[in-house]
C-alpha cells in the first residue's frame, strides 16, 4: 500500500502508558539515544535509570509504539501539586523528526493538564539546538541556562503558549 502524501506519518503511532515489563526495553531505548549523543554511557550520571521502576513509580511514562515495537518514551513527573516535570524523552534514532516526540509531547502535556498542573518545566543539554528549537516551538519559554542545560517552562492554559502550539 503506498501512503499518499497528505497522510499523517505518526498514525500508526499510539502513545500508551508503560507496562511494567516494558521498563528494561524503556531503559535501553533511553541509553541508546544518550549513547547516539555523547558517544557513550556513564550510569553515574543516570542513577535513575538503574532502577527505572523505581526512580518513575508516581510518574506518569507514556510510551510510543507502532504496533508491539516501542520507538520512544517520556515521563511527566510531579514536583508540586502545580507543576510537572517532563524527564526521559527520548525517540529511536530512525523514528526522529517525523513527529513522534511532538506526539509523546502533547501526550505528556495532556496529562499534566489532567493532573491538574498550572505548569509543566524541562530540560535539554544547551547546544542540542535541535532539542531546543523542537521545544521552543512547542510553547516552552526559555528560562534560564545552568550548567550546560537550557531549562524551559509552559505554563499550562496560557494563551501564548500550550498544547495547541506544539501541533502535528
Amino acid at each position: 500500500m503506498t501512503r499518499s502524501s497528505c497522510e499523517d506519518p505518526t498514525a500508526q503511532v499510539k502513545v500508551v502508558p508503560v507496562c511494567a515489563s516494558e521498563y528494561k526495553t524503556v531503559k535501553a531505548l533511553i541509553i541508546e539515544g544518550l549513547t547516539q549523543r555523547w558517544g557513550n554511557y556513564d550510569p553515574s550520571f543516570n542513577p535513575d535509570l538503574e532502577d527505572f521502576a523505581k526512580s518513575y513509580q508516581h510518574a506518569t511514562v507514556l510510551v510510543a509504539k507502532v504496533g508491539n515495537l516501542l520507538i520512544g518514551c517520556g515521563v511527566l513527573a510531579k514536583e508540586t501539586d502545580t507543576f510537572g516535570r517532563i524527564v526521559r524523552m527520548s525517540v529511536c534514532v530512525h523514528r526522529q523528526r517525523t513527529g513522534v516526540g511532538r506526539k509523546i509531547l502533547n501526550s505528556l502535556l495532556e496529562s499534566a493538564e489532567v493532573a491538574g498542573y498550572r505548569e509543566v518545566l524541562l530540560e535539554t543539554t544547551s547546544t542540542w539546538q535541535f532539542a531546543v528549537a523542537f521545544y521552543t516551538a512547542c510553547g516552552f519559554a526559555p528560562i534560564k541556562v545552568e550548567n550546560g542545560d537550557q531549562h524551559f517552562r509552559l505554563v499550562i492554559g496560557d494563551t501564548a503558549h500550550g498544547i495547541s502550539t506544539c501541533e502535528m
